[in-house]
């Protein structure tokens, strides 16, 4: 069993040309350990309990410094690579989806995040409860309950059928919902500001590597939506973000799979009889 939580970002045209929905798939195994693992992290950068630990600048507590802020969600990303958590990022050009509606948009996200997930489960022949952080859209328990009514009925051609039961979630009301946060945030700075070139190829190389699929994530645990991009100039657009994780991508070490820790699980769930040279890109 699986736990999906995710969380969308870029939802006003000021903040970016793409919007992003991100998610990440936790082995419900390993949640005790990972939920202690981030609120160890909390305590050692000095977070209260009522503080939210997201990605935001903006969401810094003040009493935690800037250095150590950084260093809290440096210290998440490493974590999701760690503990082999999947994650998966869909991005849509916002003069696509825009028009559509803000309702539209938010639950055309919902399906385009969720569908490979779907494709994943299936490949392993296993089930997922999925979280969703608050749609700010109204229709958001009718969309879960006509995904749920359609994939028990078998209707439609995207069937969620792995997906046994579906609901929201808030800010800081788990420590799954940060590190959501903080990865699909991640990949908004990565998207919005390819230009900032040092940033990107310290936080590319590790988000491409949790990606489903990783190193072949185009279509797996990337999606670009729609498929077929008919404007020039828009599709334009489409490539040059995909040539930006190409080129940061192409830093990763293809093959490397496993952490050096003897204890440490097989990064990404997908070799089960790893080989000693098969060492993780993130070290020991």
């Amino acid at each position: 069993m699986k736990l999906i939580v995710s969380d969308e970002t870029n939802r006003e045209a000021a903040d970016g040309r793409f919007f992003l929905m991100g998610a990440l798939v936790f082995d419900a195994d390993r949640l005790g350990e990972i939920h202690h693992d981030v609120m160890a992290i909390r305590q050692r950068y000095g977070f209260r309990p009522d503080d939210s630990f997201k990605y935001a600048l903006a969401n810094k507590p003040a009493h935690v410094t800037k250095a150590g802020f950084d260093k809290a969600k440096g210290d998440a990303l490493d974590l999701l690579a760690e503990r082999g958590v999947l994650g998966f990022v869909y991005l849509c050009h916002r003069q696509i989806c825009d028009p559509r509606g803000e309702q539209e948009k938010f639950q055309w996200g919902a399906d385009g995040i969720l569908w490979p997930i779907q494709r994943y489960l299936q490949g392993q022949s296993d089930y997922a409860i999925s979280l969703q952080d608050r749609h700010p859209v109204e229709g958001e328990f009718d969309y879960y309950k006509r995904r749920f009514a359609h994939a028990a009925a078998g209707k439609g051609t995207h069937q969620l059928s792995n997906i046994v039961c579906f609901g929201s979630t808030c800010d800081n009301a788990s420590t799954f919902s940060s590190l959501a946060d903080i990865f699909v945030g991640s990949f908004r700075f990565c998207v919005n500001n390819p230009d900032k070139d040092r940033v990107c190829s310290l936080l590319l190389p590790k988000l491409l590597g949790i990606c489903h699929g990783s190193p072949n994530w185009l279509a797996n645990g990337i999606v670009f939506r729609p498929n077929e991009v008919r404007r020039p100039d828009l599709a334009l657009e489409y490539d040059q973000v995909r040539e930006h994780f190409r080129a940061h991508g192409s830093t990763q070490t293809a093959g490397v799979v496993r952490c050096a820790r003897s204890d440490a699980p097989a990064c990404r769930g997908h070799v089960t009889k790893p080989t000693n040279s098969q060492l993780c890109i993130y070290g020991a």
